[in-house]
Order: C-alpha cells, then sequence, then structure tokens
C-alpha cells in the first residue's frame, strides 16, 4: 500500500489596481482592477469597497463602472452605504459559477472625477471574497493615486508676520499654524 499525500491549492484571489501616472488637476481618473483567481474550485461573493478620501475631492462618476468576465462585460454602478461604495460581483449572473484558476481573469473599471484642486488624494479598493466551502479568501486593499498631478499651483513664496499681538508672552516657542 501507498499513502500519497495531496494537499490542492485552495481558492485564492490577487488583484492590481491601475490608474494613468500623470495627469492634468481636473481630469477625470480611469482606474483598473484586475483580479486573478487562483488555485482549484470557485472564488464566490467577491466584493469590492471603493473608498474614496473624506476630503470630498475625489467622486465616484455614475455609468462609469463595468465588469468584464470569461468574454461577457456588463455596466454596474456600486451600491452605497453610509461610508463607502460596493460592488457585488456575484450579482452578476457571468460571474458566477466559473471565476477559478481555469477562468481566471475578471476585471472592473471605473471613473474618478476630481474637483480640480485635490493634491495627493489616494483611492483605495478592498477586496473580499469566500471559496466554495465558504471561508473568506483573498481580503486585501489596494490603494492607488496618480504619481504627478499637472496644472496645480506652485507656492512660490510664504511671509509670516510676527507680532506682539501673535505671540504669547513669555513663550519660548510660537507656534504657527499655515
Amino acid at each position: 500500500t501507498i499513502t500519497i499525500y495531496i494537499e490542492p491549492e485552495t481558492p485564492g484571489i490577487q488583484g492590481t489596481l491601475d490608474v494613468d501616472d500623470v495627469v492634468n488637476a481636473c481630469d477625470t481618473l480611469h482606474y483598473n482592477l484586475d483580479l486573478k483567481a487562483t488555485g482549484i474550485g470557485d472564488v464566490e461573493s467577491v466584493m469590492v469597497r471603493l473608498n474614496l478620501p473624506g476630503s470630498g475631492e475625489l467622486s465616484y462618476l455614475p455609468g462609469s463602472g463595468n465588469v468584464a468576465f470569461d468574454g461577457n462585460s456588463q455596466q454596474i454602478d456600486p451600491s452605497q452605504d453610509s461610508i463607502s461604495l460596493f460592488w457585488n460581483l456575484d450579482s452578476l449572473a457571468f460571474m458566477s459559477p466559473g471565476f477559478n484558476g481555469l477562468a481566471p481573469s475578471a476585471y472592473l473599471t471605473f471613473e474618478v472625477v476630481t474637483s480640480c484642486g485635490f493634491n495627493d488624494e489616494v483611492v483605495s479598493l478592498d477586496v473580499s471574497a469566500t471559496n466554495y466551502c465558504g471561508k473568506e479568501v483573498g481580503a486585501f486593499t489596494l490603494e492607488r493615486s496618480p504619481a504627478v498631478v499637472l496644472g496645480l499651483p506652485e507656492v512660490d513664496s510664504l511671509s509670516l508676520g510676527l507680532s506682539a499681538a501673535t505671540i504669547a508672552p513669555c513663550d519660548d516657542t510660537v507656534w504657527v499654524d499655515l
């Protein structure tokens, strides 16, 4: 008798988030999320949560969400809760079943509109899923922002005037908030 131990690779998920590296201050930002299923068995309950900065400098462009998988694609806007926007990819009939190591690639594209004053705001995506046994796989966060934002005004100089009215008597340190 020969005993062979086989440990199959359980389902998992990987992702990359991409955006143009150089944009103008008032450009619409085009984001591409590439999801890869790994292992044996289906990856299910795929959720993608879009977290925008609280400053209000960036907002999702309605109608821009699109999911592509296995030769099919569909426009899908995210749902919204009290803190963020999210896509439930299993709500698309063509995503389930079959998102697995044999048909591993799914793509989510969407656009974000700027308020023309943003500088280094970061868009982050939380991606989570379960395997066919109901166990969570691949929960991870991806963050991305353009590397260079053109068209923002540059500060040439800063003048600061201190007087007795701005300095507390008897203090050795002056605090100035800029």
